[in-house]
């Protein structure tokens, strides 16, 4: 049990003594009254015989910044919020700039899906996005605390890997009603497409495999590296350009639904608006709990949408436990500075949710839609991720749309990236 002191414990340090000892270094810690009784002292002034930590704003209530300065190079690690005294940085308020993802309350700069960017994130600027920083800083300050107190032990993590699918079109052809089928055939007579009027026919006809259709490949290829996958399905209302899912109506999707959900677990992929409205994502979860016949624990906002802390707020409100948006689409990294799921803080009411925020490191459609990576450079980036992962022994979080193994239009020629990917980064490789 590690005993922590401060002279103020205020929430903001409850979630981030929360985040360092009790979700990564998955050790006991408690706060006492005494100084002389800590491991650690997180004061202006050294009380006591712990290891020292000065406090910078970032651990006030209420208080929010956008790019504090930048530390020392700590055990190796880039740090921020620089300080005088103890370890040369405050670790707790750091710890609470990025992973209650402070700098995006507010923040102007958003992209065209207002999605906060990673090229105007604290860690993209610093050129360390690819580090999980929370995770490199609390094994130092485990290293430390060990070699001043030899009855102090941590145990040891074991590296993973969890691999998320989604499913954003589940068919290419099949099950999408008369109508839009019609639109289809008339689409492909305008643009002159005699090559996909063809295909489109015989997938119908059962003569041909839709090209989405890629569910028992992607089974098998997790199981055979020993990674199970996570579906998310968007069944929001069809509202083009962003939501162009079957409807929740359709057999087709029922039946695809019930069957992954027999052998892997299905979240829910609330849609392009869901992210701006209670009803919506409400509506949206409740079909594919429908769906899967049961209850919904997964949830990741299409597209990655999701502003703090409203975005959140309400997944917590509605009773979700987790949730996979925290990643960039525009870079691969770890957007709460950490391979490790933790709680979703919310800044604006100071206070701490069950919701866990599980970070996304590696995202297909950003190697091909905005890094304009090959194939080849695509599995080396993402060993690259895993390498870092695998030296504090965290999770890996792979995101994939069932299109990517399809070999089909602009996914030609990457049907072996998925395959190799989940070798090169497997626990068994």
């Amino acid at each position: 049990m590690i005993r922590l002191w401060s002279p103020d414990v205020n929430h903001r340090l409850r979630f981030a003594a929360a985040c360092v000892f009790t979700h990564v270094l998955e050790v006991g810690h408690t706060w006492v009254t005494a100084p002389e009784e800590a491991h650690l002292c997180y004061a202006a002034k050294r009380e006591g015989p712990g290891l020292h930590i000065v406090p910078t704003a970032l651990g006030q209530l209420g208080v929010v910044e956008s790019d504090p300065a930048t530390g020392p190079l700590w055990h190796g690690w880039p740090t921020l919020g620089p300080t005088d005294g103890g370890i040369g940085f405050d670790l707790l308020g750091a710890v609470v700039f990025l992973a209650a993802r402070m700098e995006e309350y507010g923040h102007p700069k958003l992209d065209r899906h207002g999605r906060f960017p990673a090229a105007e994130s604290w860690m993209g600027r610093r050129g360390c996005l690819d580090r999980p920083l929370i995770d490199g800083w609390a094994q130092a300050l485990a290293t430390e605390l060990s070699a001043k107190f030899a009855d102090l032990t941590f145990p040891t993590r074991t590296y993973n890997v969890l691999s998320t699918v989604d499913v954003d079109s589940a068919y290419a052809y099949r099950g999408k009603g008369f109508k839009r089928t019609l639109g289809g055939f008339l689409g492909d007579l305008k643009r002159g497409d005699a090559a996909n009027r063809r295909l489109r026919w015989r997938v119908l006809r059962g003569k041909q495999p839709d090209p989405f259709d890629t569910y028992e490949t992607i089974l098998q290829e997790h199981a055979r590296h020993s990674i199970p996958p996570l579906f998310f399905f968007l069944v929001a209302d069809f509202d083009r350009p962003h939501d162009i899912n079957l409807s929740h109506r359709r057999p087709a999707l029922r039946a695809l639904v019930l069957e992954l959900a027999d052998r892997a677990e299905v979240g829910a992929h609330p849609g392009y608006r869901a992210a701006e409205s209670a009803e919506r994502l409400a509506l949206e979860i409740g079909r594919v709990a429908d769906l899967k016949l049961g209850q919904v624990d997964h949830t990741r906002y299409h597209y990655l949408r999701g502003r703090f802390p409203e975005a959140f707020a309400r997944l917590a409100h509605q009773g979700l436990r987790h949730d996979h948006t925290m990643g960039y689409a525009d870079a691969f990294g770890f957007r709460t500075g950490s391979c490790t799921p933790l709680p979703f803080f919310d800044l604006k009411a100071e206070v701490l949710t069950p919701l866990m925020l599980h970070p996304t490191a590696f995202m297909d459609t950003t190697a091909v839609r905005y890094l304009h990576l090959d194939p080849e450079a695509t599995i080396a980036a993402a060993a690259a991720l895993a390498k870092e992962v695998r030296a504090v022994r965290g999770t890996l979080e792979l995101l994939w749309h069932n299109e990517a193994w399809s070999n089909w239009k602009h996914w030609e020629g990457w049907s072996h990236v998925p395959e190799k990917v989940l070798a090169a980064v497997g626990p068994i490789s």
